[in-house]
């Protein structure tokens, strides 16, 4: 249901989809959340591909609802367990380090909507996480990715103070 709602040619039915996802998806109980996550997520990301970065953000709005209610429910570990944390990581950190058009306040509105994203994910399963974006750090790759993986951590150190106490001078 959720796929045949998000790649409606109407953007006006693509946002009121992503807006009821939200809605629904924090009303539900961990009981039927949690069989439901591996479905929406993915669905999620893939209509979030299709999609251009400016006409993204109710799509990136509804991914960080439902991974807040995922971090409530305290499914950080089911998202690693089954595979979806690191393609969830892998969609957002391409979408940070692409080219920003910087004029456009709906392109800049889903970039921060993205890093929020981001910011839940960590909240969910920390090392993975941090894993994930300091393996990006490599030398060899292009000075863009290497810019958007700093500009992640450089969002994630301030946001995640205690949690990084341990972690953050090998990060800094």
């Amino acid at each position: 249901m959720v796929a045949d709602w998000t790649t409606s040619r109407s953007e006006t039915v693509r946002e009121a989809s992503a807006e009821a996802i939200s809605a629904m998806v924090a009303l539900l109980a961990a009981t039927v959340f949690a069989p439901l996550l591996p479905k929406i997520l993915p669905s999620l990301l893939a209509a979030q591909r299709r999609q251009l970065e400016w006409q993204r953000l109710p799509l990136t709005q509804t991914l960080w609802s439902v991974l807040v209610r995922a971090a409530e429910h305290g499914q950080g570990q089911q998202l690693h367990e089954q595979q979806l944390l690191l393609p969830i990581l892998q969609s957002l950190h391409a979408s940070v380090c692409a080219p920003l058009d910087r004029t456009s306040s709906a392109c800049l509105k889903n970039h921060n909507e993205e890093l929020r994203c981001i910011d839940t994910l960590a909240t969910l399963a920390l090392e993975p996480t941090l894993t994930y974006c300091v393996s990006q750090l490599d030398p060899e790759k292009e000075p863009v990715h290497l810019c958007g993986t700093l500009e992640v951590l450089r969002h994630l150190v301030p946001r995640l103070g205690d949690k990084l106490d341990i972690r953050q001078p090998a990060i800094l």
